[in-house]
Order: structure tokens, then sequence, then C-alpha cells
């Protein structure tokens, strides 16, 4: 467990080893950051919505963003924009 908060490193890494499995079990977050996982998703969606992560490739970072909303308890952009055929 980390004495020190999570660089920003560390958060993309973890976010782009789990975003496939719903981005980590709260255990998986807890052991390896030690901060809860709605900690860890606020950093790591204030991070991707910074100019640190402008390298990152849009797709991914929107990816990224979505699984933050996703357990953060928001919409997702599918449920913004509705129904495919809708409208």
């Amino acid at each position: 467990m980390h004495s020190s908060p999570p660089n920003q490193q560390e958060l993309i890494t973890f976010a782009r080893a789990w975003a496939p499995y719903g981005g980590g079990n709260p255990e998986e977050i807890f052991v390896t950051f030690g901060i809860t996982p709605h900690a860890y998703f606020t950093r790591l969606a204030a991070l991707l919505d910074s100019t640190d992560t402008k390298e990152m490739a849009q797709h991914e970072r929107q990816a990224l963003l979505s699984v933050c909303t996703l357990r953060l308890g928001g919409p997702t952009r599918q449920q913004i924009a509705g129904p495919v055929g809708a409208g």
C-alpha cells in the first residue's frame, strides 16, 4: 500500500490494465493506492480532464473517462445519447 499519493503514471497504468474489467475491484484499488474507489476514480477523472494527458489518444481518454463516470455513478455516454436509432 502506498504511503504517499499515487503519481499520475500509476493511476493511468492501473486504469489501462483494469478498464476492460470495469476499472478494478474495490479491494485491488485500496491495496494498490491506499484510497477508496471513489477517491481513485475522482482523481483519475480529474487527471484525464487535465492537460497532463494531452498526449493520450482521444479514444483512450474517452474510454477511461467512461469507466470513471460509470464507477462514480454518473450516466454513461450511451445513456446520454439514448438508444441507437432513436430520434
